[in-house]
């Protein structure tokens, strides 16, 4: 019980401690009904979030007040709502206490960094992870190390069917080839098993309950000694040893704020998790959702082999050595719409916003939700993305449902997508993530059948495992999956050499 009352709910209250005393919210809106003081709707909320909007958002109206851990919050649960609070041109909303209680809990970081991140290390990032320039210029680095980790794990083992738990395998490939890119050979990657720790238990350790998040903060300290030493012995007195421009640039700017080692390294894990952890929790959830219907799976894999043959010659290689612009020609329709419909359904980003000032938000046909300033604001993006609903069709995986019409290459009618973000805030990486996602996916697919594995190492059967409700911004699914790798036999030559030294 003590976990469900902290997931969810009590994570806020470490958000806005610096600015709880003024607290207040708009008296004009309804609000939810609760029995226990300061708890509010904490136990209801963190049972199943899901189910607690749908429920009260009918029952209230696209907008309402809540009292969760001792917090009065705005709910927003409507698609206008959400993007006009996105896009607010008067800066009546901010992220400075979220960002900082982030770099506090996640990166251990004393000092007040959030000007630094903001201003200046955010329009590094975005040059770098948001452009297609600045995917151009890393992607072939990326191609040769994501395909060395990924046969690097395969050809450890000397059977030729390669049994492995799916987080690991999706999440050492990925962690490891944008580390490299990123931060060099020296970078430390076998910190990835105390990333994985910290990313799953972030809710707790963003709680301000000590004993709540011990594990994690083992882990986070672990890690922060080892980004100490990689600092240590990699800066050379002007740049980082066999580091990306950015990483450079952005060091550069961090160590010139005059920082403790102690809040350079936490500044940079803060970084770290932005890159890596949406971007492998996605690509785990891809694999499960098309291992898991072979007919779905099977349209990928004649896609992605039917254009490996016309536009690369039945060569991997040649595809690995192609400018990252091919994967924006559209020559993976399918696979583009997988993504996307991926994304909507595990994205669950809901984002928290402070007023400035008194303003107004407009939600649905023209109606105004007054805001005081000091509010909390809640922008429910999951359940705009899911339609509201658990039950319906748009909260199920279907494949196609971003896919172009063949006549006029349009598609129709779709749910709200916010995955990434909108207006200032949009995701800084979103360029590089999608990449990383689809070069990884066309690897796997075109150089291993697959087979999806329970628990106990037998074909997967069922439905999809559901996701932990407790997990903040992106669903994870409650189970633990295994993954059945074997090179492919089928007579397709895209693969021919991969593997024996002749691999970009």
């Amino acid at each position: 019980m003590l976990e469900v009352i902290i997931i969810w709910g009590i994570v806020f209250v470490s958000f806005i401690l610096a600015i709880q005393s003024r607290r207040r919210s708009a008296q004009s809106l309804p609000s939810v009904p609760y029995t226990l003081p300061w708890f509010g709707v904490a136990i209801e909320f963190g049972r199943d979030s899901v189910q607690f909007f749908s429920k009260y958002r009918h029952r209230f109206g696209p907008v309402f007040n809540v009292l969760l851990t001792g917090l009065e919050i705005t709910m927003i649960c409507d698609e206008e709502g959400i993007r006009n609070a996105f896009r607010d041109k008067t800066q009546a909303f901010g992220t400075y206490t979220v960002h900082q209680q982030i770099l506090r809990k996640l990166g251990g970081v004393k000092g007040d960094t959030v000007h630094l991140m903001k201003d200046h290390l955010f329009p590094i990032i975005l040059r770098a992870f948001g452009t297609s320039n600045g995917v151009e210029s890393i992607s072939p680095r990326f191609n040769a190390e994501i395909s060395t980790a990924l046969m690097g794990r395969y050809d450890s083992h000397s059977e030729s069917a390669y049994t492995t738990e799916l987080v690991p395998l999706v999440g050492h490939c990925l962690f490891d080839a944008t580390s490299r890119v990123v931060f060099g050979d020296l970078f430390p990657t076998d910190i990835f098993p105390d990333f994985e720790i910290l990313d799953q238990q972030l809710t707790l350790l963003l709680s301000p309950i000590p004993f709540a998040a011990r594990k994690a903060m083992r882990s986070r300290d672990r890690i922060l000694r080892a980004i100490e030493v990689y600092l240590q012995q990699s800066w050379n007195g002007s740049s980082l040893e066999g580091a990306s421009p950015m990483a450079n640039d952005m060091f550069s700017l961090i160590r010139g704020a005059n920082l403790p080692l102690s809040d350079e390294a936490g500044v940079l894990l803060s970084f770290m998790w932005g890159m890596h952890s949406n971007t492998i929790n996605t690509t785990h959830w891809l694999f499960i959702y098309l291992l898991s219907d072979k007919p779905s799976f099977l349209r990928i894999r004649d896609e992605i082999d039917s254009t490996m043959g016309t536009k690369y010659g039945g060569d991997i290689n040649n595809f690995l050595s192609s400018s990252s612009s091919t994967l924006r020609s559209g020559d993976f329709p399918l696979l583009d719409s997988a993504i996307k419909e991926t994304l909507r359904l595990t994205i669950q980003m809901s984002a928290l916003r402070e007023a400035h000032k008194d303003t107004e938000v407009v939600y649905g046909d023209g109606k105004r939700a007054f805001i005081r300033e000091g509010s909390l604001l809640f922008l429910n993006v999951g359940s705009i993305q899911n339609g509201g609903r658990p039950d319906e069709e748009s909260c199920q995986f279907r494949l196609d449902r971003y896919l172009p019409n063949q006549k006029d290459g349009t598609a129709g009618k779709q749910p709200p997508f916010f995955a990434f973000g909108s207006g200032a805030h949009m995701c800084k990486g979103r360029s590089y993530a999608l990449y990383q996602l689809k070069v990884f996916l066309i690897l796997c697919v075109t150089l291993f059948d697959m087979t999806l594995l329970d628990e106990s190492g037998k074909d997967f059967v069922g439905d999809i495992p559901s996701s932990d409700p407790s997990t903040p911004g992106l669903a994870r699914p409650v189970r633990r999956l295994l993954v059945r790798m074997e090179r492919r036999q089928d007579g397709k030559d895209a693969n021919k050499g991969f593997g024996n030294g002749d691999s970009v």
